[in-house]
C-alpha cells in the first residue's frame, strides 16, 4: 500500500457531540514550521524511521510473530486551578485500567467488532504501569500535581516538569486545550525524535477526557488509547493528518483498509474501495465507538518500542523498571505531599470561607491547619469553615501526615479581608499621586508568586507620576515551548467601596496605556475585564472588557514599555448596571496574559455620576478627525457620552473663521475648503461646558 509520510505531525482528537470543530486545524502545521526551522533535518530521520519500521512490520506480519508482554511506566501530571480539570486519583487509576485492557486486547467489547475484522484483533501485548519512584528516586504514586494558570489554553508550554521520556512515558491533563475542537494530541516518536524536544513528548488531554469516570464519560474513555497509539508511531486510519472526510488515504499499516476516516459509528461504512467494510471501530479513528487495533498495527507499536527514536526503546527494559519501581510487587505508602485551597480568597471581615485540604501523592492521616487572626485559629479535619475578624492579609499554614512522614504547606497573603465596618466613599477620584498614602484599600492579588503582579509605581502616569502598572513583559522564547510562559496567567486589583445607592447614572472611567511584543494581530490576546460585586467578593458582575488590540495604545515593543507621551494613553469608561448598584460595591480589574504582553498601566480611575465623569473628562471625549487635515476636505469632530451645542474656529490671532450653532448632535462634519494652511483652535461647546482643540490645515 502506498506509504503516508508526515514529518512532525501534531495528532488530535477530540469526540465531541458535534465533530465540525475537529475539521479545524489541529496545529500540525505550526509545529511543524518550528521543527524545520530549528532541524531541517527533521523529515529526513522521520522518513528513515517509517522505513525501518515499515520494514520490520512486514516481516512481523509475514512470520505472524508473538511478542512477549513488556512494561512500560507511565506518570500522570495534572495541571490545575483547583477546579474540576485537578480530578481525582480514581479517575486516573479508571484511566489506566482502559488503556491496558486496549493494549492487551482483554476488552470485553471486542464481541461487538464486526465480522470482517473479528479474526485481525491485534494484541499489542503492553502493559502501563504506575511508577513507584520518581526520577529522583523518591516515593511517589505516578500521579503529580501543579496547580498552574498553564492548564487553560494548554498547548506545549503546559507540559510542566516532563519526566525523562527514556523511562516514563508522560501524560499532561489539563483543563482546556488552545487548538480549538481538540481533546488531545501526542507526537510519533519520529516527530519528537531530537533531544531538542525531549520536554514536550507526551499525551496532552483534557480533564473530560480521560477514563470513564469523574469528569469524563464512557463515551469518551478512549482517548488516551488513540493518543498512546500515536506516541508508538500510529498514524490516523487515513493517513498523517487530523481532517476526517477530505480523501481516501492509508497509514502505511497493510491490515488497516483504506478510509476517509469516520466521525459517525456507520459499521458498514465503505467509501473508498466499495464493498471493502472500512475499519470504523478502529481505536484510531474518530467514530466514537472504537473496539480494536488490527494486527498490523500492534506490530507496528511493538516494532517502535524496539527503535531509539525517541528512547521508546529504552522504556521497557529490565533496568528501567527496576528504576522507576514498576517491578514492585505492593507499591509503597508515599508521604503526603501538602496542599490546600479556598473557596474564596477575597472577603469581608465576619465572611465565611471553606479551605479543603489537596495534598497528594500520599493520603494524609492527620490534619492541622493554623489560620492567622482566624475563628477558629486551628483545625484538624480535612476541611476547615473559617472566619476573620480583623482586615488584610492572611497567612495560612496546613500540615499532613501519615505513616510514611509529614510535609508543610504555608502560603502568606492568601486570604484578603476587607474591613467591613468601615463606611464606603462616596465616589473614587483616583490619580496614585499622594506618596504619603499606603493606598491600603487597593488590593493587589496575583495568585501565581512571579514579577507579573499590580502594584502602584512610579515614573509613569498620565496624570502626575504614577499609576497602576501590571509587569506583564517577558522576553519571547525560542525554543520548546516556544512561547512565553505567563500564557494565560490573571492578576487582579481592586478598589475601595463606593456606595452608590443615593445617586443615579453611575459610571466607572479610568486611562490605560498598553504595548504589546506581537507582531500580528491574531497574537494580540491580552483582556483586561472590569467587575463589580455589591456582596463583598461572592459574586462578580462583568461591567467592562477591553481586549486584543483594542487594549493595545502604543503598539509594538520587544523592549520594557514604559509610556512616554499623552498619545500613549486611551480613556475608557463603563456604565455601571443597576445589578452591580449598592450602597458596598467593590470593583475588580481583571488582567488576562495573552502569551505575547508587554507592561500596562492604568490612571485617573473615577467612580461617579456620569455627568460629573463626563465634565471632567470632556476634552479626552471629543475627537478631531482627520487632524492635521488637508484644505479640500472635510474633518469631523465627534463626542463620546456629550452633546455639542455649537463650534467656533477661530485663527492664531483669535480671528474668527467660522461658527456653526445649534448643532445639539454628538457629531458634526465641517467643511475645510475656505481654510487656508495653518494651525486653528476649535472651541466646542458641550453640555459639559467648553472645550478646546487644536487643529491644523495642511
Amino acid at each position: 500500500m502506498k506509504k503516508a509520510f508526515i514529518v512532525f505531525a501534531l495528532f488530535a482528537i477530540g469526540f465531541l457531540p458535534s465533530f465540525q470543530a475537529q475539521h479545524l486545524n489541529c496545529g500540525a502545521d505550526y509545529y511543524e514550521q518550528r521543527l524545520f526551522e530549528i532541524d531541517p533535518d527533521a523529515m529526513v530521520r522521520n522518513q528513515e524511521f517509517m522505513r525501518w519500521r515499515d520494514s520490520l512490520l512486514l516481516i512481523a506480519i509475514q512470520q505472524k510473530s508473538s511478542y512477549p508482554k513488556v512494561t512500560i511506566p507511565i506518570v500522570f501530571h495534572v495541571i490545575h486551578e483547583y477546579g474540576s480539570e485537578n480530578i481525582s486519583d480514581a479517575q486516573i487509576l479508571d484511566a489506566l485500567a482502559i488503556l491496558n485492557r486496549d493494549f492487551q486486547k482483554q476488552n470485553s467489547d471486542t464481541n461487538l467488532v464486526v465480522n470482517a475484522f473479528k479474526n485481525i484483533i491485534g494484541n499489542a501485548n503492553i502493559e502501563f504501569k504506575l511508577p513507584t519512584r520518581d526520577p529522583m528516586g523518591n516515593c511517589t504514586n505516578g500521579i503529580v500535581r501543579y496547580p498552574s494558570f498553564k492548564t487553560n489554553n494548554a498547548d506545549d508550554e503546559s507540559k510542566l516538569v516532563a519526566w525523562p521520556r527514556d523511562k516514563y512515558l508522560n501524560i499532561w491533563i489539563v483543563r482546556t486545550i488552545g487548538r480549538q475542537g481538540v481533546a488531545g494530541y501526542a507526537y510519533k516518536p519520529s516527530a519528537a525524535n531530537s533531544p531538542f524536544f525531549a520536554m514536550v513528548d507526551g499525551v496532552i488531554l483534557l480533564h473530560d477526557y480521560v477514563g470513564s469516570i469523574g469528569t469524563s464519560s464512557p463515551g469518551r474513555s478512549r482517548t488516551l488509547t488513540h493518543e498512546v497509539g500515536h506516541s508508538l508511531s500510529l498514524d490516523h486510519p487515513w493517513g498523517a493528518t487530523n481532517n476526517p472526510g477530505v480523501a481516501c488515504g492509508d497509514d502505511g499499516i497493510p491490515d488497516t483498509p483504506v478510509t476517509r476516516g469516520w466521525t459517525t459509528c456507520n459499521l458498514n461504512g465503505s467509501l473508498c474501495n466499495p464493498p471493502i467494510i472500512e475499519n470504523v471501530q478502529n481505536h484510531m479513528e474518530y467514530a466514537y465507538c472504537s473496539r480494536m487495533f488490527t494486527e498490523g498495527q500492534a506490530y507496528a507499536m511493538r516494532v517502535a518500542l524496539e527503535n531509539p527514536a525517541s528512547d521508546r526503546d529504552k522504556l521497557w527494559q529490565t533496568s528501567n523498571l527496576s528504576f522507576t519501581g514498576v517491578d514492585v510487587t505492593a507499591p509503597p505508602v508515599c508521604a503526603p505531599v501538602a496542599d490546600f485551597s479556598a473557596n474564596r480568597r477575597f472577603v469581608c471581615t465576619g465572611d465565611n470561607i471553606t479551605f479543603t485540604d489537596r495534598s497528594w501523592r500520599g493520603t494524609p492521616s492527620s490534619y492541622f491547619w493554623e489560620f492567622d487572626d482566624g475563628s477558629p485559629s486551628t483545625a484538624t479535619t480535612a476541611t476547615a469553615n473559617v472566619s476573620f475578624s480583623t482586615p488584610g492579609w492572611k497567612t495560612i499554614k496546613l500540615t499532613v501526615q501519615n505513616a510514611a512522614g509529614t510535609d508543610v504547606c504555608v502560603k502568606q497573603q492568601f486570604i484578603y479581608i476587607r474591613d467591613n465596618s468601615t463606611a464606603p466613599l462616596s465616589n473614587i477620584w483616583e490619580s496614585f499621586e499622594d506618596t504619603q498614602s499606603d493606598y491600603h484599600w487597593w488590593a493587589f492579588d496575583s495568585p501565581i508568586t512571579d514579577a507579573s503582579k499590580f502594584e502602584i509605581v512610579s515614573g509613569a502616569g498620565f496624570t502626575g507620576n504614577r499609576s497602576i502598572r501590571i509587569n506583564s513583559f517577558d522576553p519571547p522564547q525560542f525554543a520548546p515551548p516556544f512561547s512565553p510562559n505567563k500564557k494565560s496567567e490573571k492578576d487582579y486589583f481592586y478598589t475601595p467601596a463606593v456606595n452608590l445607592s443615593t445617586t443615579s447614572g453611575n459610571r466607572i472611567a479610568f486611562r490605560f496605556s498598553c504595548a504589546t511584543q506581537a507582531t500580528q494581530i491574531a497574537n494580540m490576546n491580552d483582556v483586561l475585564n472590569i467587575h463589580a460585586s455589591k456582596d463583598c467578593g461572592k459574586t462578580w458582575i462583568t461591567i467592562g472588557k477591553i481586549e486584543k488590540v483594542d487594549l493595545i495604545t502604543a503598539g509594538q515593543s520587544n523592549s520594557f514599555f514604559v509610556p512616554n507621551n499623552a498619545n500613549q494613553w486611551r480613556l475608557r469608561s463603563f456604565n455601571i448596571p443597576a445589578v452591580a448598584i449598592s450602597n458596598n460595591t467593590i470593583f475588580r480589574f481583571e488582567y488576562i496574559n495573552g502569551g505575547q504582553s508587554n507592561n500596562l498601566y492604568i490612571d485617573d480611575i473615577h467612580v461617579a455620576v456620569a455627568a460629573s465623569i463626563d465634565e471632567f473628562y470632556a476634552e479626552d471625549m471629543i475627537n478631531l478627525f482627520p487632524n492635521p487635515a488637508s484644505n479640500y476636505s472635510n474633518f469631523t469632530i465627534e463626542a463620546e457620552n456629550l452633546m455639542i451645542q455649537s463650534v467656533k474656529i477661530v485663527d492664531l490671532t483669535g480671528k474668527e473663521v467660522m461658527m456653526i450653532d445649534d448643532v445639539n448632535a454628538n457629531k458634526t462634519i465641517i467643511e475645510s475648503g475656505n481654510f487656508n494652511k495653518g494651525m486653528y483652535l476649535a472651541f466646542i461647546q458641550t453640555d459639559k461646558g467648553m472645550v478646546k482643540k487644536k487643529l491644523i490645515i495642511q
